[in-house]
C-alpha cells in the first residue's frame, strides 16, 4: 500500500475533522428530531405538575417545548402567562395571555392577568382598551372603576436659569477697532407652566389637550461707533396649546397624532443711519409670530423591545422645519426596572440637515420610585420631541441637552416628578466694520431648566 504524502495526509486530516466537527454538531439535534412527539397528555400532565409546585423556569422550558411540536390550548398558555408574571417578567406574559384569551376570549382570570401586565409595562393604551372587557366583579376585586370622560389631569411648570456670565462679561469688553455697529440678544430667566387634561373617548382613543405659557425677556444691547446705547428689554408672553390623540390598536400598536401650536408677540428696535440727520436711529417694531408642528408616530410593542417610527413638519418664523426618526426600546428583564430607549433622528430645513443622536436610561430605584437619565448630541434648534410635546424654539442654537428625572409614584392616582434639564447654547455677537462688511461671533454658554410636575389619574 503506498503511503500518501505529507500534502495529501494533511487534506485527508482535514477533511476527517470536519466530517467529525459536523458529525458533532447534528447527531444530538438528529437524535432530539428522531425522539417521538410530546403527547398533548404528557404535557398537560407536566405543565400542571410544574405550575402547582411553581417550578417556574421548567415550567416555561415544558411549554416551550409544547408550542414547537404545535401543542397549544388555553391552560397550557394560562400556565406559562402566570410562570412568566411570577418571574415579574410582564411582557413575556402578555403573548401567552392574549394567546389564551383567543381561546377563551370571556375568560376574567386571564383579562385580570392581561390588564397588570399592560399596567406594569406602561402600556396605558393597552390598559384602556382592556378595562371595558373586565366585568364588574373583576373591577371591584382588583379595585379598578369603569372609565369616564375624563382619566388624567396634568401639571408642570418651573424656571429656567440663564448661566450666561461669559456673555455678559464679553459685552464688558471692548469692541474690534475700526467698528462702526455691534449688537447682540442676551436672554435671562424664564418662567414656565403648562396644564392638561387627558380623556378618554373609546376603549381604543384618548385624547390629551393642554395649555403653556412661557414668560421669556430678553435684552437687545448695541453699540454705535463703540458707543454703548440704551438697552432694550421686552418681555416674550409665549402661549402654547398642545393636543393628541392616542389610538391603541390590537398586537401592541399605537398611532399618535398630535399638534403643537405657539403664538407670542416680540417687540425689536431696528436701527438705520439717516441720511439726513447723520446719526443712527431706530424704530420700534411689533411682530407677532405664529409657529406650529404637526406630528405622526407609530410603535409596536414586542415581548422584550418596542419599535417605533415617526416624523413632524413645522414652521417656525416662516422657515419650514422637518424630522424623521427612528427609535427602539429595550426591556431586558421584561418590566420597569430596567429600560432603554435610543433614538436617531434626521432633522432638516432648507439647505441645513442635522443628525441628533438620543440615548435614555432608566431603572426602578426603590419600589414606587423611578430614575431617568437622557442626553441628546446634535443641533437642536427646533427640535420636537415626544410626539411633539416639548419644541425647542429657542433663539439661539441649541448644540446637546442632558436631562434627569425622578418619578415617584404615591399611589394608583398620584405621581410626582422633578426634571432637571441642561443644555449649551450659542450667543450671537454681530459687528459690522463697514455697512457690507460684518461678522458674527459666538459664545457658547449653560442653560438649567428645572421642571416639577404633578400627574393625576382618575
Amino acid at each position: 500500500m503506498k503511503i500518501p504524502s505529507n500534502k495529501y495526509q494533511k487534506y485527508f486530516l482535514f477533511i476527517t475533522c470536519l466530517f467529525v466537527m459536523i458529525l458533532t454538531a447534528y447527531l444530538p439535534l438528529t437524535l432530539e428530531a428522531q425522539k417521538e412527539k410530546p403527547s398533548f397528555r404528557s404535557i398537560d400532565s407536566l405543565t400542571y405538575a410544574l405550575y402547582s409546585q411553581q417550578q417556574w423556569n421548567e415550567m416555561i422550558e415544558s411549554g416551550n417545548l409544547a408550542l414547537a411540536h404545535n401543542i397549544d390550548y388555553f391552560y397550557l398558555r394560562m400556565r406559562m402567562g402566570i410562570a412568566w408574571y411570577s418571574k415579574e417578567n410582564y411582557h413575556q406574559s402578555i403573548p401567552h395571555f392574549e394567546a389564551a384569551l383567543k381561546f377563551n376570549a370571556a375568560d376574567q382570570t386571564a383579562l385580570e392577568y392581561l390588564y397588570f401586565c399592560y399596567l406594569m409595562s406602561g402600556r396605558q393604551a393597552d390598559v384602556r382598551r382592556t378595562k371595558p372587557k373586565l366585568s364588574k366583579t373583576a373591577l371591584e376585586k382588583i379595585g379598578v372603576k369603569r372609565t369616564g370622560i375624563l382619566e388624567e389631569i396634568y401639571v408642570e411648570g418651573g424656571p429656567g436659569i440663564a448661566s450666561n456670565e461669559k456673555v455678559t462679561d464679553k459685552l464688558k469688553q471692548p469692541a474690534p477697532e475700526y467698528n462702526i455697529y455691534n449688537e447682540t440678544y442676551f436672554y435671562d430667566n424664564y418662567a414656565y407652566f403648562h396644564g392638561g387634561a387627558k380623556f378618554y373617548i373609546s376603549p381604543a382613543i384618548s385624547t390629551y389637550q393642554s395649555y403653556g405659557l412661557v414668560n421669556a425677556p430678553f435684552t437687545q444691547r448695541v453699540r454705535y461707533q463703540n458707543q454703548p446705547l440704551e438697552d432694550f428689554t421686552f418681555t416674550t408672553h409665549q402661549n402654547e396649546y398642545y393636543g393628541n390623540l392616542v389610538i391603541g390598536l390590537a398586537n401592541g400598536i399605537q398611532i399618535t397624532p398630535a399638534w403643537h401650536f405657539i403664538w407670542f408677540e416680540m417687540q425689536n428696535r431696528q436701527f438705520r443711519y439717516d441720511t439726513i440727520t447723520f446719526r443712527l436711529v431706530s424704530d420700534t417694531v411689533v411682530e407677532g409670530i405664529h409657529d406650529f408642528v404637526f406630528s405622526f408616530s407609530v410603535k409596536k410593542d414586542f415581548p422584550v423591545f418596542s419599535l417605533g417610527l415617526d416624523g413632524t413638519f413645522g414652521i417656525f418664523d416662516n422657515v419650514n422645519q422637518g424630522q424623521l426618526g427612528i427609535s427602539a426600546w429595550v426591556y431586558p428583564f421584561g418590566n420597569l426596572n430596567f429600560y432603554a430607549q435610543t433614538s436617531l433622528i434626521n432633522s432638516w430645513q432648507p439647505e441645513e440637515y442635522n443628525l441628533i443622536f438620543y440615548q435614555m436610561l432608566g431603572g426602578r430605584l426603590v419600589k414606587d420610585l423611578w430614575l431617568e437619565g437622557s442626553f441628546a448630541i446634535g443641533n437642536l434648534t427646533n427640535f420636537a420631541e415626544n410626539n411633539a410635546f416639548i419644541i425647542y424654539n429657542a433663539p439661539e442654537k441649541i448644540n446637546y441637552k442632558f436631562e434627569t428625572v425622578l418619578i415617584y409614584s404615591l399611589n394608583k392616582h398620584l405621581e410626582f416628578s422633578a426634571r432637571y434639564r441642561l443644555m449649551q447654547r450659542e450667543n450671537e455677537y454681530l459687528y459690522y466694520y463697514t455697512f457690507d462688511d460684518f461678522n458674527v461671533t459666538t459664545t457658547e454658554y449653560f442653560f438649567h431648566s428645572v421642571i416639577g410636575s404633578v400627574k393625576w389619574r382618575l
